[in-house]
């Protein structure tokens, strides 16, 4: 299988802004993303305006996946800075 570079994990966009995934994940619920369930998951219209897909690890566990172009862009619209190129990993820099 060919990987998706589109989408990553809440934790590795979350870096590239200093937050943690519980952070970016309030964040999501904050703006309808995800639900207020324990353990919280994508609403409905994160599926449908394509912020979200499901996603399958090699052991064959499935896990959320986000758009990063799509988060990184509300993150920055809501006022969060990325961290700049010197004081991160490239690795985990949105790309978008």
């Amino acid at each position: 299988m060919e990987p998706d570079y589109d989408f990553d994990t809440m934790t590795n966009i979350g870096a590239s802004y200093n937050l943690t995934c519980t952070k970016l994940g309030k964040i999501l619920k904050q703006v309808g993303l995800r639900d207020d369930d324990k353990p919280s998951k994508p609403t409905a219209k994160a599926f449908d305006i394509g912020m979200v897909k499901q996603r399958f690890d090699l052991n064959g566990h499935y896990c959320w996946a986000w758009h990063v172009a799509k988060t990184c862009k509300l993150l920055e619209h809501l006022g969060h800075t990325r961290k700049t190129a010197s004081s991160t990993d490239q690795s985990n820099e949105c790309r978008g």
